[in-house]
């Protein structure tokens, strides 16, 4: 048995006073070690490598190595005459087999060897060992690839920079997700006399509801095959809607060359030379990604077309996470290690959202846009009116809000 001092916590000593004097027992597994070791030490092998070579009487010794469709050539001294043990076929074969950390394996040995001659052991080896490199190196550079054809830089002329300037009346847009927000909204916008505006409404809406020409219809970001097959092109044309936000690839491979296309955050744009891509893809708008700084945006904003407008969001409970689980069978929040409570929504396609506890608030009335957007999904009544007086009146809201990058 063998004794091993352990140091014990003293917040913990009180509790363990009463096994003071007691044995502690180490137990491990001798054989269960042995088997680790054995796992982590075997070398990983991918190849098999056939080795040939040919020791002639006054001719340099020769040697070829084969895998698969690859091939190295390699040649060594003349051998000399044997004056007491000759080389055997036995002496090629524990050389050449020594490939210790590689990626090769011992396949098939061919030797044509005359009598009575006499290599060197350290000759064997630095045969072997040429020829390995020189395989490795074949099968390394096989892999590399050439550029077709010339990558095509964007390039921005100090004409492209100067060409936005700040507009007295900015557009809004607002993100609602049922028709009571979407009357609430419009209420508000009335009682402010705010003209210069477009509200992105759920697919899902439509249907049931009456909305304006100017309205732009959204889907969730996040969709399966079996949900896009869902979206009816012809009922979207027959409401009257001109424009979609779309929110992936997938969208924009389906709805592209039929509505005005506005790119969503999704597709992270953080550079101008992606704002340049989504506008050749035919974008007319773009929202720019939550985490840049006010200097990002500014620059992406400057440097893009005056086609292409560049929308900013102001207000949103941005999703820290999309799944499918059932968490509403369970309750509406989840509560985080520091204690906070994060909202659960359920998206169109009956995905579940978890928020951010702490809403994205951006208080600059000189933000570098074209369209200021506010997202009011999972908000009540309440709340929109309270981000409307903040933003617009200067008023206190009972709100958590944060900055986020900007």
């Amino acid at each position: 048995m063998v004794k091993v001092e352990v140091d014990i916590d003293f917040a913990r000593k009180k509790v363990l006073k009463n096994a003071s004097n007691s044995q502690v027992f180490l137990v491990k597994s001798k054989q269960l070690e042995d088997e680790v070791d054995k796992i982590l030490k075997k070398e990983k092998k991918f190849r098999k490598v056939d080795f040939e070579v040919t020791i002639k009487r006054g001719e340099n010794i020769k040697a070829v190595a084969k895998t698969g469709s690859f091939e190295a050539h390699a040649t060594g001294p003349v051998p000399e005459e044997a004056k007491s043990k000759p080389t055997t076929y036995q002496n090629v074969l524990d050389s050449f087999s020594k490939l210790g950390n590689t990626v090769f394996d011992m396949g098939e040995l061919k030797v044509y060897l005359d009598d009575n001659v006499f290599v060197k052991i350290s000759d064997l080896n630095l045969l072997r060992k040429e020829l390995i490199e020189k395989l490795s190196r074949s099968i390394t550079c096989s892999f590399k690839r050439s550029v077709q054809k010339p990558v095509e830089m964007l390039c921005h002329s100090k004409k492209d920079q100067n060409s936005k300037k700040k507009t007295a009346h900015q557009k809004f847009s607002f993100v609602i997700d049922s028709f009571s927000q979407y009357q609430k909204v419009k209420e508000i916008l009335h009682s402010r006399n705010i003209e210069n505006f477009n509200i992105y409404v759920p697919y899902t809406l439509i249907f049931n509801h009456k909305f304006s020409d100017n309205d732009i219809v959204y889907f969730d970001r996040i969709i399966h095959d079996n949900d896009i097959e869902k979206i009816n092109l012809k009922a979207l044309r027959e409401k009257g809607f001109k424009k979609v936000l779309i929110r992936n690839l997938g969208q924009y491979e389906l709805l592209k060359d039929q509505f005005d296309l506005c790119f969503d955050f999704s597709f992270n744009v953080t550079n101008s030379f992606a704002a340049d891509l989504v506008r050749n893809l035919g974008a007319k708008r773009l929202c720019l990604s939550v985490e840049l700084s006010k200097q990002q945006i500014e620059r992406i904003w400057e440097h893009s077309p005056n086609d292409l407008e560049i929308e900013t969001v102001v207000f949103w409970k941005i999703p820290l996470m999309v799944n499918k689980l059932k968490f509403f069978e369970k309750g509406s929040y989840l509560q985080d290690r520091k204690g906070e409570l994060l909202e659960l929504v359920s998206t169109q396609t009956m995905k579940n959202e978890i928020l951010n506890p702490a809403a994205l608030y951006i208080d600059d009335k000189e933000v570098p846009a074209d369209v200021i957007r506010f997202d009011f999904t999972a908000c009540s009544d309440s709340e929109i009116a309270m981000v409307f007086e903040k933003y617009f009146d200067g008023k206190v809201a009972k709100l958590k809000l944060t900055k986020g990058y900007y």
